[in-house]
């Protein structure tokens, strides 16, 4: 029994010593500790705020990003807007003023090259009279228009017209008309047409030698006709071509087409041609590459039986429209200024949860 208790009062003391050691030990181990947990700590936090701070300024700059853009797409609305009003304006100025000669034109034209007047001429009346070369005849298109109800596929006929001076008769002056829209039936017709007029040649290449044979055969067998009476040769007829009537022309100036990046390039080595490019229109057809451009304006109305004639110009109230209105320039500003607001809005909430959550 006494054993029994100086082993424990022995047990107890070396688990008194061994629990004071463990403690001991416990807690040197653990103030050694100290240090480098709280190094790690302080290095944790401060990488935890550097990307908190990251992803601060990234919801800054992706929230903010699109509430400038729509702001400056409504500010950019506006700007062309007032650019849309002084163009319609200047053309309404233009059309007021009293149609002149092409002569009076051109010569105005000189005078503005000397003096660097780009637009002296544009939208500006004229007339002339001349002969038109239909031959020479190209198609800008397709260009739908609304005949008898209905959208149909067309194109515009640009055609070169030689004036004759009033001043001097030998002195012609070329000038490019765009002659109105025709349908699609009449540039398949004009496109066969021309076709068949490169293929003719090659016919009559080959007849006009056959002819040539047969013509120095009947010459050559003289003895052929030996004793029998002498007939004359019948001369030939010559057949003039029909004098190409003399039309009067009304229209207004331009520089041409400026296309957009939808509109396709043209293609003048097989006749396609889908924006009025008069440089090289004037090169296809041989003339002058500054050769002057006009449209032509409806003078005339339609016959008592309300049937069309082909081509047809264009109004004159087409050419104080645009495909883009000022008020339409108006609808779209504001539909971007609300959608700035409401972007802001939006942004400005984000901002303030991310900034209470940090």
């Amino acid at each position: 029994m006494a054993a029994r208790l100086m082993w424990r009062s022995g047990g107890g003391r070396g688990a008194v010593r061994t629990l004071q050691l463990q403690r001991v030990l416990g807690f040197s181990t653990s103030s050694a500790a100290v240090g480098p947990a709280g190094e790690i700590s302080a290095a944790a936090s401060s990488l935890h705020s550097q990307e908190a701070g990251k992803k601060w300024g990234l919801s800054v700059l992706v929230l903010i990003l699109p509430c400038a853009a729509t702001f400056g797409l409504g500010s950019w609305q506006l700007v062309r807007r007032e650019k849309k009003i002084e163009l319609l304006d200047f053309r309404r100025a233009r059309f007021e003023e009293d149609p002149i000669a092409l002569e009076e034109a051109l010569a105005i034209k000189r005078q503005s090259v000397d003096n660097a007047q780009s637009d002296v001429l544009q939208y500006r009346k004229v007339y002339c009279e001349g002969v038109l070369d239909e031959s020479k005849s190209l198609f800008v298109g397709p260009r739908s228009r609304t005949l008898y109800g209905a959208a149909e596929k067309g194109y515009y006929i640009v055609t070169p017209l030689i004036c004759k001076s009033s001043s001097d008769t030998r002195v012609q002056l070329p000038v490019l008309v765009n002659r109105g829209w025709v349908p699609s039936s009449m540039r398949n017709e004009a496109m066969a047409q021309e076709q068949a007029v490169h293929e003719q040649p090659a016919h009559a290449v080959v007849k006009d030698v056959e002819e040539a044979n047969i013509k120095e055969t009947k010459q050559s067998s003289w003895w052929s006709r030996w004793g029998k009476p002498q007939v004359a040769d019948q001369e030939e007829v010559t057949v003039a071509e029909p004098e190409r009537p003399i039309v009067r022309v009304a229209g207004v100036i331009r520089d041409g087409e400026q296309p957009n990046m939808f509109v396709p390039n043209n293609q003048p080595e097989i006749g396609q041609w889908f924006y009025v490019d008069v440089p090289a229109m004037a090169r296809v057809m041989g003339l002058p590459e500054d050769v002057t451009y006009m449209e032509a304006v409806a003078t005339s109305s339609p016959d008592r039986e309300g049937r069309k004639k082909f081509p047809l110009p264009k109004e004159s109230d087409s050419f104080l429209k645009s495909s883009v209105m000022p008020q339409d320039h108006l609808n779209y500003a504001l539909t971007w200024y609300t959608l700035s607001a409401a972007t802001s809005f939006m942004a400005v909430k984000r901002l303030q949860n991310l900034k209470r959550g940090r």
